[in-house]
């Protein structure tokens, strides 16, 4: 699963270098970055209406690429779980990439107790490339 990088470490200092270096490189792709808590309150608003859960899938769907910054904090969320997984299987399903931020290494989310969909999130992010981003920032 080449298309799935996951940045753990550093990573805040260092997004905006990334963004910059990703958009260089994909000039003419379309890219989403969204931090988890904006994911959050995009997943709530789109359980209003069945147009708004359309518009907000149609909105990742439509992504070449999707920067989604803090996994961590999905972990208190259940319904977005789902929702990210759903993405995120028709993200890789598709051939399009994801770059995935988060404090730890994926291993280290699975050795505490965790919910089922956030453990096969991490599953599915652990097939792809980790990368530690060094406390000193590219």
């Amino acid at each position: 699963m080449h298309n799935v990088l996951f940045l753990y470490g550093n990573t805040k200092d260092s997004i905006d270098t990334i963004e910059k270096n990703v958009c260089e490189c994909c000039l003419e792709d379309t890219i989403v970055r969204v931090t988890c808590l904006a994911f959050v309150e995009e997943v709530i608003a789109a359980q209003a209406s069945l147009k708004k859960l359309y518009e907000f899938r149609t909105r990742y769907n439509n992504a070449d690429i999707l920067i989604f910054e803090d996994i961590d904090m999905l972990e208190a969320h259940p319904a977005s779980q789902r929702e990210f997984l759903w993405i995120f299987k028709m993200i890789i399903e598709l051939g399009k990439g994801i770059i995935i931020m988060g404090k730890h290494r994926p291993s280290d989310y699975l050795s505490s107790p965790r919910i089922e969909i956030f453990d096969e999130i991490i599953d599915n992010i652990m097939d792809g490339l980790v990368l530690e981003v060094p406390t000193t920032v590219l």
